[in-house]
């Protein structure tokens, strides 16, 4: 492993800086004081995705990532499988000094914590799934977002992040009263390359976690709206059957992304889970639309 700095006994309570794990360099943010939890996000996603959220939380260590490829970190030099990416975080932990951290994963990173708390427990404390599905095995989405999302198109053209966020994202994206539009012009702002939008796509070809979920040591919430076009909250319910430590927090009328527009609710849910409260405060949904 090769590493910019340990991390752990340098960084302030606001800093951003890089480090290089495994040939990458990474662009790297930790702040405020707390558990540290490290958190990874989807496809295409730079850091600033988890300002939200992370504005809404209380008394944890935020540690965000650039995901190789995004942002300011570098590009692999080739396509990574998703037993790569977690052993890069895997070493990313170590890196900060850590011994283990809470993570979170949305959507695309929520597969990549999937996969590091089944290949590496000893690294995860506890784990947060947003939005996201177990792979192969689990329930498709909508084919129209699907088609969509495998390419980062709409990173370079507001009009026609516009145009798909509805059918995209769900929730109250799906409402189209402009309420999103400065959020829309910040997105195409500093776009992924294609290629690296390429190799996550390429991450997630084939890749499942469902026959190994039974192995996951680490206490799970797993956080989900009943309106995500990208990943029906069948896949929530999935995860949680399998995971056995684990709790099924649905948002109702939430889509895709809810880490952004419910993090008011979503926040204190994490914060509560991180520090060993039970985060179980409201009624669930299954997929039938019964309460349980």
């Amino acid at each position: 492993m090769t590493a910019g700095g340990v991390l752990g006994a340098t960084m302030t309570r606001d800093e951003l800086r890089t480090v290089t794990v495994r040939g990458v360099t990474l662009t790297v943010r930790r702040r405020g004081s707390g558990p540290d939890v490290l958190f990874i996000g989807g496809l295409g996603n730079d850091l600033t995705l988890w300002d939200p959220l992370i504005a809404e939380t209380d008394d944890i260590t935020a540690v965000t990532v650039d995901a190789p490829g995004i942002g300011s970190s570098s590009l692999p030099p080739r396509p990574l499988f998703m037993y790569e990416l977690a052993a890069m975080y895997r070493e990313l932990i170590e890196v900060l000094g850590l011994e283990s951290a809470t993570v979170i994963g949305y959507s695309f990173g929520g597969a990549v914590a999937q996969q590091l708390a089944i290949q590496s427990p000893e690294a995860v404390s506890r784990l947060v799934l947003c939005a996201t599905g177990p792979g192969v095995g689990g329930f498709p989405g909508d084919p129209v977002a699907l088609l969509e999302v495998s390419t980062p198109l709409r990173y370079y053209n507001i009009e026609r992040l516009r145009r798909v966020t509805p059918i995209l994202y769900g929730g109250m994206r799906a409402q189209g009263n402009g309420r999103f539009r400065a959020e829309q012009i910040a997105r195409t702002t500093s776009p992924p390359s294609v290629l690296a939008y390429a190799y996550q796509v390429f991450a997630l070809m084939g890749w499942s976690a469902l026959p190994w979920l039974n192995r996951v040591r680490a206490r799970t919430l797993i956080i989900a709206g009943d309106d995500d076009p990208i990943f029906p909250l069948g896949n929530a319910h999935l995860m949680a059957s399998c995971i056995p430590d684990s709790t099924l927090s649905v948002r109702p009328g939430a889509g895709h992304l809810l880490v952004i527009d419910e993090a008011p609710e979503v926040g204190p849910l994490v914060s509560r889970f991180v520090h060993g409260i039970d985060p179980l405060t409201i009624q669930e949904t299954d997929p039938e639309g019964t309460r349980r």
